[in-house]
C-alpha cells in the first residue's frame, strides 16, 4: 500500500487513469487494512444505488411497469452485474450518469440544469473513457430553447473548470493524454506513450482470446476490421436486451405506419436523450480503445444502466399504448419476462464456473496466500521483483516495485530501449537486470503468470535471463498454494560474500 508517497502520475506509475477510484476504493484500505471484501462491499453498495436509480428513473418516465423492467433487465445481466459486484470504476461511471439524469429530469430546482452539469463533470475524475459524456451534455443543455446567455456561459465554466484545475495542478498529469486520440502527439516528446503501443506483441496476444476472436491491427483496414468483430462482439454480450429493443420496435412498427404514433414511444422526457447518450458512448469507447475493438465493449458495462433505463422505458410505452388488454398484452408480457429469465444463462462470463464452493472463493484463497506472503517477505522492505497477481502482496500488507504492483499482465514491456517506457510505468529487460542483478531482497514469481509469458515467444529470452539471475543470486524459501494448480515461488537473495 501506498500512503501520500507519490503521485499517480508519477514515472513509476501507469498514470491512465483519473484519480476518484483511487481515492474511492483506496482510502478505507489505508484508514482500515487491506481487505477484498472491503472494496467488494463498496461496489455492491454502488451497484444498489444504480439499482436504485435505474428503477427510480424509469419508474418516474414511463411508469412502474418501466421501473420493473429496467430493474429487471440490469440484475438479471450476468456480465454486467459483475462490473458492480468487483472493485471498479463502472459503479461511480453508473451512479454519476444517473443521478445527472435525475437531477436533470426528475427534480423541480430552479437550477437543476447546473446542478446536473456539475454531476457530469465529475466524470473527469472517474474515466477517461467516459470524458465524451461531458461535451454531449453540455451542448444538450447549452442549446437549449430559450436558455439565457449567462447560463450557457455557465454551464461552459462548469464544464471546463475541473479539466483545467487538473492539468494546472501538475504538469505529470498530462501522462492521461496519451490515451486521448488526437492529443497522444502532444505528449510523446514528454515520454507519455499509451501502455498498448510499447507492447511488441500485441496483435499476436489479442488473436489468442478465448470468446472474442477479434483483430488488433493499426492501419486503417484493420481497425475497421476490428470495430466490425467488436460489434458482433458487442451484440453477443447484450444479446437478450436487443431482442427486447427489436421486439418493441417490430410492436410498434405492426400496430401503427404513423410515424407520429411511433413517436409516442419516446415521449417521456428523457428517454430519447439517454437512449441516445447510450449509443454515442459505446461508439466512443471503438474510438477511445483505438485497435483493441474487443476492450471497447468491456467499457460498455459501466453505462448499460442507461441501457435498461431507455428499454425499460420503451416495453412500458408498448405494452400500454400499442397492445391491447387481453391474450396479445399477456403474450408480450409473457415474452418479456422469458427474456429476463434467460438472460443469465445468454449473459454469462465463459469461464465462470458453474458450481463454487465457498473455500475456493477469492474472498477466501487471496487472504490464505497473502497470510504465507507476509510470513516470507519482511514489512517495510520494497525491494522485492515480483511477476505474481499484484491483491495478495496487497493483502498481504507488502508493497514491490511499483511498476510491477498495480498490473501483472501488461505492465511487462520486451522493449530494450528503457527512453521509451521509463515515463509510462512500465518495466522491461533493462529493470530485470538492474532489479535481479543486484538491487532486489526478494523475488516472487506466480506460476500463471510465468506460463502467460512463457507462451508469448517475444518474452521467452527475458524468462530465460529471469531464471538465470534467480538461480546465480537467489534462493528459493517458499511455495505457496494458490487456485487450482496456481503456485506462488518465494526467493530470497544470497548473502554476499565481502
Amino acid at each position: 500500500m501506498v500512503r501520500g508517497e507519490l503521485s499517480l502520475y508519477a514515472d513509476e506509475m501507469r498514470g491512465h487513469w483519473p484519480p476518484v477510484p483511487f481515492y474511492f476504493y483506496g482510502a478505507p484500505q489505508a484508514w482500515l487494512r487491506p481487505s477484498l471484501m472491503l472494496g467488494r462491499l463498496e461496489s455492491v453498495a454502488l451497484g444498489a444505488v444504480v439499482l436504485i436509480l435505474v428503477f427510480g428513473l424509469a419508474q418516474r418516465w414511463a411508469g412502474p411497469v418501466a421501473g420493473a423492467t429496467a430493474a429487471a433487465l440490469f440484475c438479471s445481466h450476468g456480465f454486467v452485474l459483475g462490473y458492480f459486484a468487483t472493485v471498479h470504476f463502472a459503479g461511480l461511471v453508473a451512479v454519476l450518469h444517473l443521478l445527472g439524469l435525475y437531477v436533470l429530469f426528475a427534480t423541480t430546482w430552479e437550477r437543476r440544469h447546473l446542478v446536473a452539469m456539475a454531476i457530469f463533470a465529475l466524470l473527469f475524475l472517474v474515466k477517461n473513457n467516459f470524458w465524451p459524456t461531458i461535451p454531449f451534455m453540455l451542448l444538450v443543455l447549452a442549446l437549449a430553447r430559450g436558455r439565457p446567455l449567462a447560463e450557457r456561459v455557465a454551464l461552459v465554466a462548469i464544464a471546463i473548470a475541473l479539466p483545467l484545475a487538473f492539468f494546472a495542478w501538475d504538469p505529470r498529469h498530462l501522462k492521461m493524454l496519451a490515451y486521448v486520440p488526437g492529443l497522444q502527439p502532444w505528449v510523446e516528446p514528454l515520454g507519455y506513450r499509451p501502455w498498448y503501443a510499447l507492447t511488441e506483441d500485441a496483435g499476436e496476444l489479442a488473436m489468442r482470446s478465448e470468446y472474442a476472436d477479434i483483430p488488433w491491427e493499426f492501419s486503417l483496414s484493420g481497425r475497421l476490421r476490428g470495430i466490425a468483430g467488436g460489434v458482433l462482439f458487442l451484440a453477443r454480450r447484450y444479446a437478450a436486451w436487443l431482442v427486447l429493443l427489436a421486439l418493441v420496435a417490430a410492436i410498434a412498427a405492426w400496430r401503427t405506419r404513423d410515424w407520429r404514433s411511433a413517436r409516442r414511444l419516446w415521449s417521456p422526457p428523457g428517454v430519447a436523450l439517454t437512449f441516445w447518450l447510450f449509443w454515442f458512448l459505446v461508439a466512443c469507447q471503438f474510438v477511445v480503445l483505438g485497435p483493441y475493438a474487443k476492450q471497447a465493449v468491456g467499457f460498455v458495462g459501466a453505462i448499460a444502466p442507461l441501457l435498461a433505463v431507455a428499454v425499460g422505458c420503451l416495453v412500458a410505452a408498448t405494452f400500454t399504448r400499442f397492445v391491447a388488454p387481453g391474450p396479445a398484452r399477456v403474450v408480450v408480457a409473457g415474452a418479456v419476462v422469458i427474456i429476463v429469465l434467460i438472460s443469465p444463462w445468454v449473459h454469462r462470463q465463459h469461464n465462470l464456473p458453474r458450481r463454487i464452493a465457498a473455500s475456493d472463493s477469492p474472498l477466501v484463497t487471496l487472504p490464505k496466500i497473502a497470510t504465507q506472503l507476509a510470513a516470507l517477505l519482511p514489512a517495510g522492505d520494497t525491494r522485492i521483483f515480483y511477476l505474481a497477481d499484484p491483491m495478495p502482496l496487497h493483502l498481504a500488507g507488502r508493497r514491490s516495485y511499483l511498476q510491477q504492483f498495480n498490473q501483472e499482465r501488461w505492465g511487462f514491456t520486451t522493449l530494450r530501449a528503457p527512453e521509451r517506457y521509463r515515463r509510462v510505468g512500465m518495466w522491461g529487460p533493462a529493470e530485470v537486470e538492474a532489479w535481479l542483478g543486484g538491487d532486489a531482497r526478494y523475488a516472487v514469481l506466480e506460476s500463471d503468470a510465468v506460463t502467460f509469458y512463457r507462451n508469448r515467444p517475444r518474452y521467452r529470452p527475458i524468462l530465460d535471463r529471469i531464471d538465470a539471475l534467480l538461480a546465480e543470486r537467489f534462493t528459493r524459501i517458499g511455495e505457496i498454494r494458490g487456485r487450482g494448480d496456481d503456485t506462488f515461488v518465494v526467493f530470497r537473495a544470497k548473502e554476499r560474500v565481502p
